[in-house]
């Protein structure tokens, strides 16, 4: 709370309201915040000669004022924050509670001086009639009015759905007033009495509909939630009587009221203020609809549109919801595809469930009682007594089936209810401790009103409510309501108990021959979902706009991107565009492109404009495939480590000093913390993509002050206690700055690739899906860093430095030309099942070719053997000495022991290598019919060496897969400087049982060594005629130093 103080010039001067300014509302952020000497040297308005408006020139540009006078009888005050607190009244021993949290304190606002009207200024125009400050004067003015124009001058409370992240707001608004005056007039129960409401255009500055009411300020008792998450657990068994009283008082007073239909009431005539008839006429509002909405992006159109006059028709509506909710969410709906299968069976039983059984049994036509779906002791206040003062958030109160009305309250746990940390099972034990203390208190209340004849024998709830947790009805319509918590329950809690027992199979021939059908290609759809995130999501379109280049990105479900002509006809439908802000690059717009009647439709589209940009952002925005890549210690110290230094002297990181050392940026800093020290400082300010309105995606940036940490590679033991207060620190603030997140709701990360070399944490919504724009990077969880460094063995100085790290890069990185790839078994496993090989053959490293316990870990039988290596000037010597005296190889057809390609795709030795490995031996038996592999091995197969190439030259299944493969290695021999390329040879087992080693550089195969029937390309002859010869021959010709890697082709063991 904040209270309004007069200034005083001295100590004994008396409080001055005299001193009169005309405040100035500036277009541009003033970053200086100390004197200005000669003032008129910088700010010198002159007034118009035809009205009262101004002109001035601020930085180098006109600026235009326009004067807003206030209204009569009211007065501006300009106050600064102190650090005074208001002294508060010592309270009489009897009114004093011991486990109350004390009052909040109120600060005192200094007034400094007073005015009578402010002028706002705009660049070059006069600010328009709807600009937020000319407008707001009135509106405000007459808000503030309706609010304090009642008879009994009592404190009142302006509400109003939260703009950008509050979904139905109008329909949420009408239900809420409904409901509030149906309970004020037929209930006893404690609701703010309403007295003003309207919808967004009569809102002011169009905020959006609001509802003004009498206020209560919520007490909350004992210590915080975050040390009691479930329940305080110092709370006397006395005073919980008294809370599950007043509750149960509640739920009876609003189960008693009926209804034919389900849905939300209405005055049956709205102009008739005698009319006390009440009826259900408009569909009903779940708090579930608008977490499906907002949270999972679930299509509206898909959500009930009507009434229902039965209990089984509504069931089968929500389980209906479910199926389409899975269907639609794209951002981790599943895991794999035995997920996907698991909740597509699970849902398609559910709807069998509502179609086949009477849920409501008797109940099934009605009638139908009032229920809240929002209804728990976080929307209750309460005085320091515990005495309820008033009940808010009806707006989800609707008449609904009765097995809702009879299930025991899921808030028995008061704080958190649904706090299932633990588990289903934990929760449970629990909750059972306390469910007979509140039905004997429910039971109690329910005969004290039947004594007082305000309640029917027929609408006791008591023991309705111990059936329903005793036949697990409580789980059915826990599930029906909360498509969070469909899955955990379904299997655990209802399945058995309509079909038995049973395992998935005997459940899939439950499903319906349809469903059946439909599962296989629903579970690819989602699987490539999956894949995909957002890449259909977004488009980026370079542009320019006064001949400087700019970025435009754009997000929508999916982006139809098939043609030039549908991309040109994108900017055309753009319509009703809203700017939510803007810096020096980035801009961010609300519009739309669905036509609207009445033009005011809601947007369906973000825009986020870069201009200019450079030619950093084009390569980051740009269409890209993007390559998995494992980054070694060798290589960091080689190559990366180097690639930063070379970034950071080229002053991309100015602007990132310039926020730490306060000179830019300061009115977005939101926090600064220096507790564990001035050089572990950070700061957190809003990151450049977030539009800072929509908490759904939250996007927060902490900048830390070290200079020595550049990314997380330079994270070491010795700062695990530096992390971890860095991580609780963010989450505490950040949920204390934006209230209505929780710590579970935020997930903390940093990106490797970092798009800048300076040590910063990402704090965002865990419900933002942040896609794959980025060319360079991966998110690593800060949790799982501090992990990782605690089980990192060695001193202090040990880190993450000392570990090899896996990210992606796009190929318009510099990274991409820059960094060598590393013999990586999961990139080819990927490569040669996208080709046709069954996923039962695989690659697996090969640690060692000497050492018997590491090669045990390799499975066996090893079909192939791939080999790479740096060329080196000693190969060159050896491959050509080798070759010279051999014949060009010019072998074809069924009969040859291995098939062999020649190389005349540049750069395709990575590929050949895979083609070599996958084309011969037991491997060609078990290529799948009728794949891409198989009709390029049956159609090779009869042509020449030059043919062959030819062939895959021209091959579109190899282009995909050569685009894949190609940074496994490069095929051009070593220039003057000795550059390192990495060269691919496999090594295989032939029809005939000889050892092959097979290079599409050389003349052709070459016979290595004869092998017995029981020895594969990793017996000790093989490795030894193999692998080890070479290694041989490249320490003979002075590179004993050389670093390779070999990986095997075998079979897979699940």
């Amino acid at each position: 709370m904040l209270a309004l103080q007069s200034s005083r010039k001295s100590a004994d001067s008396a409080p001055s309201f005299t001193d009169c300014c005309t405040p100035n509302v500036l277009p541009c952020k003033v970053h200086h915040d100390g004197p200005v000497e000669l003032s008129q040297r910088y700010w010198k308005p002159v007034n118009d000669d035809k009205d009262d408006n101004r002109t001035a020139y601020f930085r180098g540009r006109k600026l235009r004022g326009r004067r807003v006078q206030l209204p009569d009888g009211y007065q501006g005050v300009v106050a600064v924050p102190t650090d005074r607190v208001l002294p508060v009244a010592n309270k009489a021993p009897e009114d004093q509670d011991t486990d109350a949290v004390a009052d909040e304190p109120i600060k005192a606002l200094e007034a400094q001086s007073t005015f009578d009207d402010f002028i706002v200024w705009d660049h070059e125009t006069l600010a328009a009639a709807d600009d937020t400050f000319v407008k707001g004067v009135e509106e405000w003015i007459k808000f503030a009015e309706v609010i304090h124009d009642t008879p009994e001058k009592q404190t009142e409370n302006g509400r109003f759905p939260c703009p950008g992240a509050s979904i139905f707001p109008e329909e949420k608004v009408q239900r809420e007033i409904a409901v509030m005056r149906f309970l004020e007039h037929f209930t006893n129960i404690r609701i703010p009495h309403i007295l003003h409401s309207g919808m967004t255009e009569e809102s002011p500055c169009g905020l959006g509909p609001f509802i003004v009411m009498g206020y209560d300020a919520l007490n909350i008792p004992g210590r915080s939630r975050d040390e009691r998450p479930i329940m305080n657990p110092d709370i006397s068994p006395e005073r919980l009587e008294l809370v599950y009283s007043q509750m149960a008082d509640i739920l009876l007073q609003l189960s008693s009221h009926s209804f034919s239909e389900i849905g939300c009431i209405s005055k049956a005539n709205e102009d008739d203020e005698f009319d006390d008839k009440w009826v259900v006429k408009h569909r009903p509002l779940t708090f579930n609809m608008t977490e499906l909405v907002q949270l999972g992006g679930f299509p509206e159109k898909l959500l009930p549109q009507h009434t229902f006059t039965t209990a089984s028709s509504y069931y089968e509506s929500l389980a209906e919801m479910h199926m389409a909710h899975l269907s639609s969410q794209r951002n981790d709906a599943i895991e794999s595809a035995e997920d996907c299968r698991q909740k597509y069976i699970a849902r398609c039983l559910f709807r069998k469930i509502t179609r086949e059984y009477q849920l409501c049994g008797d109940d099934e036509s009605g009638p139908f009682k009032l229920f809240c779906d929002d209804f728990r002791p976080g929307n209750v206040l309460a005085n320091a007594q515990f005495q309820v003062t008033g009940a808010l958030d009806w707006e989800f109160t609707y008449a609904a089936p009765t097995g809702f009305a009879y299930s025991p309250p899921y808030w028995l746990f008061l704080e958190l209810p649904e706090y299932w940390a633990d588990g289903l099972d934990d929760w449970i034990q629990n909750y059972e401790k306390l469910l007979p203390v509140f039905l004997r208190i429910l039971k109690e209340r329910e005969q004290a009103a039947i004594d007082r004849h305000v309640l029917k024998e027929s609408d006791r709830l008591s023991e309705h409510m111990l059936k329903s947790w005793e036949t697990g009805d409580f789980w059915l319509n826990y599930a029906a309501r909360k498509s969070w918590a469909f899955d955990m329950i379904y299997w655990a809690k209802i399945d058995r108990r309509f079909f038995g027992d049973g395992d998935l199979e005997d459940r899939l021939q439950l499903l319906t021959q349809s469903e059946r059908e439909e599962m296989d290609g629903f579970i690819q759809r989602k699987l490539k979902e999956k894949e995909e995130h957002q890449n259909d999501r977004r488009i980026s379109l370079l542009g320019q706009i006064d001949g400087k280049q700019g970025i435009l990105v754009a997000e929508r479900a999916a982006f139809a991107t098939e043609s030039v002509e549908v991309l040109q006809a994108f900017h055309a439908s753009l319509a009703r565009v809203r700017n939510l802000g803007n810096n020096d690059i980035y801009k961010w717009y609300m519009a739309s492109t669905t036509p609207s009647e009445n033009g005011d439709g809601p947007p369906d589209l973000k825009l986020n404009l870069i201009w200019p940009c450079t030619a950093q952002h084009i390569k980051k925005y740009s269409a890209q495939l993007v390559r998995m890549v494992t980054e070694t210690p060798q290589i960091y110290k080689d190559y990366i480590r180097p690639y930063m230094q070379q970034k950071r002297e080229q002053g991309r990181l100015n602007w990132v000093f310039n926020i730490l050392e306060g000179r830019t940026e300061q009115e977005d800093v939101i926090l600064r913390d220096t507790e564990h020290g001035p050089k572990d400082g950070f700061l957190v300010l809003p990151d450049l993509n977030w539009d800072r309105k929509t908490i759904g995606s939250l996007h927060l940036l902490a900048l830390v002050e070290r200079r020595d940490i550049w990314s997380l590679r330079d994270l070491r033991k010795k700062h695990i206690p530096w992390l971890k207060y860095l991580r609780q620190r963010l989450l505490e603030a950040t949920v204390k700055i934006y209230p209505d997140l929780e710590q579970d709701q935020l997930k903390l990360y940093v990106h490797y690739q970092p798009t800048y070399y300076h040590f910063h944490v990402h704090i965002v919504n865990v419900m933002l899906e942040a896609g794959t724009t980025q060319s360079v990077g991966k998110a690593f969880g800060l949790e799982n860093i501090i992990g990782q460094l605690e089980a990192i063995a060695g001193n202090d100085e040990a880190g993450m430095a000392d570990t090899s790290l896996s990210y992606f890069l796009g190929e318009e990185s510099e990274l991409w030309a820059t960094v060598p790839t590393e013999n990586n078994p999961e990139v080819m496993s990927h490569l040669v099942h996208q080709l046709g090989l069954p996923a039962t053959f695989g690659f697996s490293d090969v640690y060692s070719i000497d050492e018997p316990d590491l090669l045990a870990f390799v499975p066996r039988p090893a079909n192939a053997l791939l080999l790479v290596f740096p060329v080196s000037k000693a190969y060159e010597a050896t491959r050509v000495a080798e070759d010279t005296p051999l014949t060009e190889y010019n072998g074809s057809g069924p009969d040859e022991p291995v098939i062999w390609f020649k190389q005349t795709i540049r750069n395709a030795c990575g590929l050949i290598g895979l083609l070599h490995a996958v084309s011969n031996g037991e491997v060609r038996k078990n290529v799948i019919p009728g794949s891409d592999l198989d009709n390029l091995l049956r159609e090779a197969e009869a042509l020449k060496p030059i043919e062959r190439a030819d062939l895959l030259y021209e091959s579109k299944a190899l282009e995909s897969a050569h685009a894949d493969a190609a940074k496994l290695g490069d095929t051009t021999a070593p220039d003057a400087e000795d550059n390192v390329d990495l060269h691919f040879v496999a090594f295989v087992k032939g029809s005939d049982g000889k050892l092959w080693e097979l290079d599409g550089r050389r003349k052709g195969p070459l016979v290595r060594a004869e092998l017995t029937a029981d020895e594969d390309v990793l017996s000790d002859k093989a490795l030894e005629l193999g692998p080890r010869r070479f290694l041989r021959k490249e320490a003979e010709g002075g590179k004993g130093d050389l670093r390779f890697s070999l990986v095997s082709l075998g079979p897979v063991f699940d």
